[in-house]
C-alpha cells in the first residue's frame, strides 16, 4: 500500500522546512560566536590599551618622585601618596615639564590642588 502523491508531497514539505529551520538555527549560532569572539577580542583590546596608559601614567609618577626627591630631599608621605595616586596624564605631564620651574614643596601642593 503506497502513500498517496499528495502526502509524499505533505512530507517532503515538511522535510524541507525542517532542513530550512536546522539551517535558520546553524546560522544564529555562528553568528553569536562570531558576535561573542568579536566582544572578547574588543575586551583584549580595550584591556592591553588601559593597561599600557596605566603603565605609562606609573613610569611617569616614578619620574616626578624620583625628580622632586633629588630637588627637594625625602618627600614627605603626604605628598608622595597624592602624586603616586594621580591618574591624570596631563596633571603628571605638567609637573614633568615644569620641575625645574617649581621651586618648593608648597609649589608642588599647588600643582595636585589644581
Amino acid at each position: 500500500m503506497g502513500m498517496s502523491e499528495q502526502h509524499q508531497e505533505r512530507i517532503r514539505k515538511i522535510i524541507e522546512e525542517n532542513e530550512e529551520a536546522e539551517s535558520m538555527v546553524y546560522n544564529l549560532q555562528r553568528v553569536a560566536i562570531e558576535l561573542r569572539m568579536q566582544g572578547i577580542e574588543e575586551g583584549i583590546k580595550k584591556g592591553i590599551k588601559e593597561g599600557k596608559k596605566e603603565g605609562k601614567i606609573e613610569g611617569k609618577i616614578s619620574t616626578l618622585l624620583r625628580q622632586l626627591s633629588k630637588k627637594f630631599g625625602i618627600l614627605p608621605q603626604e605628598i608622595s601618596d597624592r602624586i603616586s595616586s594621580i591618574k591624570d596624564l596631563d596633571t603628571i605631564d605638567k609637573m614633568l615639564d615644569d620641575i625645574f620651574d617649581i621651586e618648593s614643596l608648597e609649589e608642588v601642593e599647588e600643582y595636585l590642588n589644581n
